[in-house]
């Protein structure tokens, strides 16, 4: 009897893993949660900035140069540079549960629009 409920309860988990990991969702959907998640950085601590952990990586790395004159904030310390690790575990975690994750070249013109955008 506690063997079937056992298998019961480990084939629900794994539908419910499959519809939440491995298909996709709506676009809309994503962008719904990512407004609350704003909204809630937005509350809590502030707009939700990410060139700012990366200034603050920046910093770090032309302080270890001598390139820098004062000793900048650690990184887990900055909440802007934890947000930016953040999003990169989480989009990682999300493509290797997802089993999307693959090493992929961009096309060379994306390489120009984007050295022109950050240039504007």
């Amino acid at each position: 009897m506690a063997n079937i409920f056992l298998e019961s309860i480990k084939e629900e988990v794994r539908k419910n893993y499959i519809a939440v990991f491995e298909r996709s969702w709506p676009g809309w959907l994503a962008g719904i949660f990512l407004a609350i998640l704003a909204l809630l950085i937005f509350m809590w601590h502030g707009p939700w900035g990410i060139t700012g952990g990366y200034r603050n990586w920046g910093d770090w790395i032309l302080y270890g140069l001598g390139l820098h004159g004062e000793k900048p904030q650690l990184p887990w310390l900055s909440g802007m540079s934890m947000s930016n690790i953040g999003l990169f575990v989480g989009a990682m975690a999300s493509a290797l549960m997802g089993r999307q994750f693959k090493v992929r070249m961009a096309p060379p013109y994306e390489y120009l629009k984007g050295i022109a955008g950050g240039a504007f």
